[in-house]
């Protein structure tokens, strides 16, 4: 930017008022103006709307992201603080990081539970993670009236919080892009003596995408959502590449904490080609999925875990006290349960298997082929150990 450009044209302007009179000097369509700022990895809508707090916070963590590529070594996406009460929140209503859903599985007109509900919930995350993120209010009517979740819940026969939050996380584990976990808190305020849930998102280091299977009403498409206002748009063809274009770069955004090395076109597949089946490793009520992917041992998200290291001084217990830290394990506020909030990556399927119970154990025992009682180690010996893990 020339001396000329910062004092007589932007000036003490805001950024609102600038990008018009830059794009009547440069005479240039607005379009374009947003592709060039969009290629220094700015988001041109939070410039748009004057939104400085939010840019900040993209910048922070696009530049971090930028140098975890360069280092090739991840850094955890910032993570998702609630800027206001929830109570507060709802009393300011629906807006481009905020929106309210009466329910998540029943529909409250017709009384039955159907498929199109959970489309909506997670086409709305979706959006939020393809936005700048922010807060769905599964409870909540769209007039910001609390009706709470017993009928929600009571349609498909959960008792407890728990377990509801668990129906809810494996309804976006299996219809959005494995790496979308990695943003996604749930917690249950109560207002005006309602129980709600407040979903709160972070914006996603890539684009997100919604796979719209019969279970929700769909066909099996996959769709890109996008928060405009406060609104939930599905973006297709021209408009969706440019949106993404502009959202994250024209090169796109690496993704933080990945299997995949930087460099490797993930775009184009929704799930990242696992180079095993599926590993699951069940400890009285936790259940856990893993896969080798790329070469190495990797927890997926949505996985549980116990909520407390009790392992003593063993060598993986500041591995685990690391991974709640930086918020791959996320431990609920009641201490109860944890789960694994993104695809994570281990060395070795026995430390995966420490980090799930809570302490040291025989990952090549405990793991084993989904629907089957075949080992991991049977199966790695079956490879020829060709998986990319050697013996531990």
């Amino acid at each position: 930017m020339s001396a000329y450009t910062n004092r007589h044209i932007l000036g003490g302007a805001s950024p609102s008022s600038y990008l018009k009179k830059l794009s009547k000097i440069g005479a240039i369509d607005e379009p374009t103006l947003r592709s060039l700022v969009a290629t220094h990895l700015v988001n041109p809508d939070l410039l748009e709307h004057d939104d400085f707090e939010s840019y900040i916070a993209q910048r922070e963590r696009v530049l971090l992201d930028l140098i975890a590529t360069v280092m090739e070594h991840g850094i955890a996406p910032v993570e998702v603080l609630q800027s206001a009460p929830p109570a507060e929140l709802i009393a300011g209503g629906e807006s481009q990081t905020v929106e309210f859903k009466a329910s998540a599985f029943l529909d409250l007109k017709t009384m039955q539970a159907e498929p199109q509900r959970k489309h909506i919930i997670v086409k709305t995350v979706c959006g939020l993670l393809n936005s700048d993120g922010g807060s769905l209010f599964v409870g909540v009517e769209d007039s910001g009236t609390p009706v709470g979740l017993s009928r929600d819940m009571a349609s498909i026969d959960v008792g407890d919080l728990d377990k509801y939050e668990l129906r809810l996380q494996e309804l976006l584990r299996s219809h959005l892009s494995v790496t979308t976990a990695a943003n996604v808190r749930m917690v249950f305020p109560e207002i005006d003596g309602k129980r709600v849930c407040q979903i709160i998102v972070a914006p996603a280091m890539r684009p997100v995408f919604v796979k719209a299977t019969k279970a929700v009403g769909g066909d099996g498409r996959t769709e890109f959502w996008a928060r405009r206002g406060n609104a939930t748009t599905l973006l297709q063809g021209d408009d969706m590449e440019r949106y993404k274009e502009e959202h994250w770069g024209k090169h796109g955004l690496p993704l933080a904490i990945s299997s995949q090395r930087p460099g490797v076109a993930q775009e184009a597949a929704f799930e990242p080609n696992p180079d095993s089946p599926e590993f699951e490793m069940i400890s009285q009520d936790l259940t856990a999925v893993a896969q080798i992917i790329d070469g190495e041992f990797t927890v997926r998200a949505g996985s549980q875990a116990r909520p407390v290291w009790a392992g003593g001084n063993h060598s993986y217990g500041p591995l685990r006290k690391q991974l709640e830290d930086i918020g791959v394990i996320f431990v609920t506020s009641d201490g109860r349960h944890a789960v694994f909030t993104r695809d994570y990556v281990f060395r070795a399927p026995s430390a995966a298997a420490a980090m799930i119970v809570g302490r040291p154990t025989n990952g090549r025992l405990d793991w084993k082929v989904r629907g089957s009682g075949i080992t991991y180690g049977a199966w790695q010996d079956g490879q020829g150990r060709g998986a990319g893990l050697g013996a531990e």
